[in-house]
């Protein structure tokens, strides 16, 4: 896009610098997920997602992640990027805790999604 001849605009650093960082692939597991007291309620399943594959259910209240105890979406994203492909995830259905492992993906991150 040419704006004019001579015409230069600035765009602040910081601003480019969160633009670029939202573009990096993250690892995802394919949930749309709100806190919850003492975890991460999943409110929806991405079919073929990491979750899926993990046989979590809607409604699951996610309350670890390879050993972390997670409280808020960031817990979670922290965890994710630290797993290295593979995650174990804790978490409660039917008031009963249950454990399994499953294979995050990289890609972008669309809102309330992880």
């Amino acid at each position: 896009m040419v704006v004019s001849a001579g015409l230069g605009l600035a765009v602040p650093s910081n601003v480019v610098r969160e633009f670029v960082l939202d573009l990096r692939p993250r690892a995802r597991l394919g949930v749309v997920i709100r806190p919850v007291p003492h975890g991460l309620m999943i409110l929806e399943v991405t079919p073929g997602g990491a979750a899926d594959r993990g046989s979590l259910l809607p409604g699951d209240i996610i309350i670890g992640v390879s050993g972390r105890t997670l409280d808020t979406p960031e817990d979670l994203a922290g965890a994710m990027a630290n797993a290295n492909g593979r995650l174990q995830l804790l978490f409660v259905r039917g008031g009963r805790m249950t454990r399994r492992e499953t294979t995050v993906q990289l890609g972008i991150a669309e809102a309330n999604a992880a």
